[in-house]
């Protein structure tokens, strides 16, 4: 293997978490279970560590509130992963200490989950009235940070909904000014809360493109990276070179390890998120076979064609 190949694996430790968000893809009967013990969690990591993985994500829930994250980390960092990723909705971040020990331990790449630069509007999304004030605090904290140690990446990660669809593109702006130069946009998933809560969440896709463009020139402008993820190409294809803003054409694709989904009955779960997205959760009607995207396209969420249909997909010649 080559020293800098990167063999990425995304640990979930559970679905606790301290925001109750209206668009969150596991559902109620997830979320009342516990964190995984430290003691499975670094079994995990070690074997990993041994088939050659070197870079490692952790994910929830809110993977910030395991009673032993510290612990967890820093046993990644002696196993010898080089990048250490954390997925969180920054509330916990708020506190500096908490913040310094994590990077102390050896976390160095950091994605912040908020889809709104508007107070109202982000506690309306994840139902916590003043999440967006520890937010803020904590993105503050993070970016203060970095200009300390720039090995330190850090990044914006936004849902898009229908919800805040009309505002995405000034709240890129909004954090781009606090300093934040990375950003993942992801169309809203189809299940868990988002799945009951279909008609005032999930936007057409057809009406991402206005906001895709709006972003993309401002990052172009601005020296911002920015990527979109889970749309039709079709929807956005009239972008030039589109493709280069496409997650799916980008990522470093990863092994999951899931931890207490109630159907795995407290067990441990392997699988590729990519091939979960493709097999189980996306579909593409038998036009998209003719179209010129089609290998690379994953198409679009199932229950967003069983129940608004997929008449805007329309194959490329």
């Amino acid at each position: 293997m080559l020293t800098n190949q990167i063999r990425d694996v995304e640990v979930h430790l559970g679905f606790p978490c301290n925001n109750n968000c209206i668009f969150c893809m596991a559902n109620k009967e997830y979320r009342k279970n516990k964190f995984f013990s430290y003691e499975k969690v670094i079994k995990q990591i070690s074997a990993y560590a041994k088939k050659g993985f070197n870079s490692i994500g952790f994910l929830g829930g809110e993977p910030t509130l395991h009673p032993r994250i510290i612990d967890i980390v820093r046993h990644a960092n002696k196993a010898g992963m080089k990048s250490i990723h954390i997925v969180t909705n920054g509330r916990r971040l708020a506190d500096g200490v908490f913040l310094n020990n994590l990077i102390a331990s050896g976390v160095n790449r950091i994605s912040v989950s908020i889809h709104s630069h508007l107070p109202k509007l982000e506690d309306n999304l994840t139902q916590v009235q003043g999440s967006f004030s520890q937010k803020l605090n904590g993105l503050h904290n993070i970016i203060q940070l970095q200009r300390k140690n720039k090995s330190i990446n850090v990044s914006i990660n936004i849902v898009i909904n229908k919800m805040n669809i009309k505002s995405i593109s000034e709240s890129v702006k909004y954090f781009a000014n606090l300093g934040y130069k990375d950003y993942r946009l992801n169309f809203i998933q189809t299940e868990g809360s988002a799945r009951d809560n279909f008609e005032k969440l999930i936007p057409y896709y057809k009406n991402v493109y206005v906001l895709f463009k709006k972003v993309v020139d401002f990052a172009k402008k601005n020296t911002l990276t920015v990527s979109f993820a889970d749309l039709p190409f079709c929807v956005i294809d009239k972008y030039p070179e589109f493709y280069k803003y496409t997650s799916e054409l980008k990522d470093c694709y990863n092994f999951v390890v899931m931890m207490g989904a109630p159907n795995c009955d407290r067990t441990i779960k392997h699988f590729s998120w990519e091939n979960v997205r493709k097999n189980e959760l996306k579909m593409k009607p038998k036009k998209c076979n003719r179209c010129q995207y089609n290998k690379i396209c994953e198409g679009i969420w199932k229950e967003y064609a069983k129940r608004i249909g997929y008449t805007e997909l329309i194959p490329r010649k």
